[in-house]
């Protein structure tokens, strides 16, 4: 019997979120991206690119550009900087899946679970680097 493979979104494609995305992807995991305008454009043409020990390689990842309330993934994971967390779970209210991971350094997240109630798990990334 085969086991389900989890759905990961990455609510963002910028540095951590492409890092997580990377590693889940080579972990062969189902990653879907969600990015907007040119970070979603390159992802699309070029695929996600990392620097692995100087060498510049690509994975291809399942990108979106919008996510459907009734879109369901077992986990999503929000790699957004502090000042824009707030509108990214706000993003994500009505969507159904069960379970938010949030990837931001930071403590005190009441107003976050006012928004996506219990569902929130908050994540510190402790990742960092350049696209």
């Amino acid at each position: 019997m085969g086991t389900k493979q989890n759905r990961l979104l990455i609510f963002g494609a910028g540095v951590i979120g492409s890092v997580y995305a990377v590693r889940f992807a080579q972990y062969g995991l189902d990653v879907t991206i969600l990015a907007r305008g040119k970070r979603l454009d390159e992802l699309r043409r070029n695929g996600l690119r990392y620097n692995d020990n100087g060498t510049i390689k690509q994975i291809a990842v399942k990108t979106i550009e919008k996510l459907d309330n009734d879109d369901i993934y077992d986990f999503i994971f929000v790699p957004v900087r502090y000042d824009q967390a707030e509108s990214a779970l706000t993003a994500l209210k009505d969507n159904q899946s069960k379970t938010i991971v949030t990837l931001i350094n930071t403590i005190g997240y009441d107003t976050w679970l006012e928004i996506v109630g219990d569902r929130l798990l908050p994540g510190f990334p402790g990742a960092g680097g350049d696209i």
